[in-house]
C-alpha cells in the first residue's frame, strides 16, 4: 500500500546547489543541478531549474534574479507527502497558476528540490506499507514563499513573505524599497 503519510526525507529529490544571494550569476556553474539561493540566515529565497542561472548576465547578483521568482514552497524533510501536496494543490487552483517548485530542507540545509508531479509519481510507483505506523519526531507544515509583485514604473517591490496558505485578504507589505504604501501583491 502506498502512503501519503510518508515523510519527504524518504523521497528521491533532484540535486540542488545552495548559493548565497550575494553571489554573482557568472560564478555559479551547475548545469545539471537546481540552484537554490539562500539568504544570510540560510533560508531559501529562490529556486532555479538547471541551466537557468547560466543565461543571466554574469555580474548580476542572485538576489536580483530571485526578485523575479513569484514563489515556491519550502518544506522540512519531516513533512509528509500529503501535507506538501495539499499546499501545492491549493496553489494550482489559483486563477493564474505557475509551476510549483518544492525546496526540501533537512536540519537547516537544502536537501534537494522536487515538483508536485514528481512527488505524486513517487507515491504511485513506490510500494510503502505504513498502516498503524506513527511518524518519528515532530511534523512540520510547509510554507509558501512569495515575493511581492507590486511595481511602480519599472521597479519591482520583491518583499519576501511566508504564508501557510493564500490569505483571503493580503497583509501590508514590508516595502523595503520605499515604494508607495501598498498591500502585498500575490
Amino acid at each position: 500500500m502506498v502512503s501519503a503519510d510518508r515523510q519527504l526525507a524518504q523521497a528521491r529529490l533532484y540535486p540542488a546547489l545552495s548559493v548565497r544571494q550575494e553571489t554573482q550569476a557568472g560564478t555559479v556553474v551547475a548545469p545539471d543541478h537546481w540552484v537554490v539561493v539562500i539568504n544570510n540566515s540560510g533560508d531559501p529565497t529562490a529556486a532555479f531549474p538547471p541551466g537557468t542561472i547560466s543565461r543571466a548576465a554574469p555580474l548580476t547578483p542572485l538576489k536580483d534574479l530571485a526578485r523575479r521568482v513569484r514563489g515556491f514552497i519550502v518544506v522540512d524533510a519531516r513533512s509528509t507527502f500529503s501535507a506538501v501536496l495539499d499546499v501545492a494543490d491549493e496553489l494550482a487552483e489559483e486563477p493564474d497558476p505557475e509551476p510549483t517548485v518544492i525546496v526540501v530542507v533537512d536540519s537547516g540545509r537544502v536537501a534537494g528540490v522536487s515538483t508536485p508531479a514528481e512527488l505524486k509519481n513517487q507515491l504511485f510507483r513506490i510500494r510503502y506499507a505504513s498502516r498503524g505506523v506513527a511518524l518519528p519526531g515532530p511534523i512540520t507544515l510547509p510554507k509558501i514563499v512569495r515575493y511581492c509583485q507590486y511595481h511602480e514604473t519599472d521597479e519591482l517591490c520583491g518583499w519576501t513573505q511566508h504564508f501557510a496558505k493564500r490569505p483571503p485578504q493580503m497583509p501590508p507589505c514590508g516595502n523595503p524599497r520605499q515604494l508607495s504604501d501598498h498591500l502585498f501583491v500575490w
